[in-house]
């Protein structure tokens, strides 16, 4: 009896466009608490026709920027290069957060995204700040909580801050 064997292969699937961006605010110079470096937090993001490299899951760069539907990572002052495999704990944290905004219902195909200090600022709607050396998976929930509660009371968010302790959201205008 000869078994038959069943070879598969694929290419890197595309997770995110990664683009370097010139070198933002930074607030571990500052001399802030963290809940007034708040008002510091540079939302300006960058020009979406920056050239860049396309990102697996796991952070390695395969090739140019194609697909306009991915989300777009801006890191600062990072030359990049094919082959180039970037912080693993980062973009592991970067795709649970992707994978539950895609659950939770907030649009993807144009999310921008930026490293500024040990904060992820995500452009979104809601604008979105995690933090990076907290648990991901309990900010995560607790974004869950704030947009369910939200949408109950119809209340628009404009900002949830989930590196506090406790979240933090600003409410925007019916």
């Amino acid at each position: 009896y000869f078994g038959k064997v069943k070879v598969i292969i694929e290419g890197r699937r595309a997770f995110a466009k990664v683009a370097s961006a010139p070198l933002a605010l930074d607030l571990k110079s500052l001399d802030s608490s963290p809940s007034s470096s708040t008002a510091l937090l540079d939302w300006s993001f960058f020009p979406s026709s920056m050239s860049g490299l396309t990102s697996d899951e796991t952070g390695y760069l395969f090739s140019q920027e194609r697909d306009n539907l991915l989300p777009v990572l801006y890191l600062t002052d990072t030359p990049l290069k094919i082959g180039q495999q970037l912080d693993k704990e980062v973009f592991q944290k970067l795709t649970q957060i992707i994978s539950k905004i895609k659950e939770i219902e907030i649009p993807t195909h144009d999310l921008e995204i930026k490293i500024s200090s040990d904060n992820l600022l995500i452009k979104s709607s809601p604008k979105l700040v995690f933090s990076l050396k907290k648990d991901i998976l309990r900010q995560l929930a607790s974004l869950q909580l704030i947009l369910q509660k939200a949408k109950i009371y119809k209340m628009p968010i404009e900002i949830v801050y989930l590196r506090f302790d406790k979240p933090v959201f600003i409410y925007g205008q019916r």
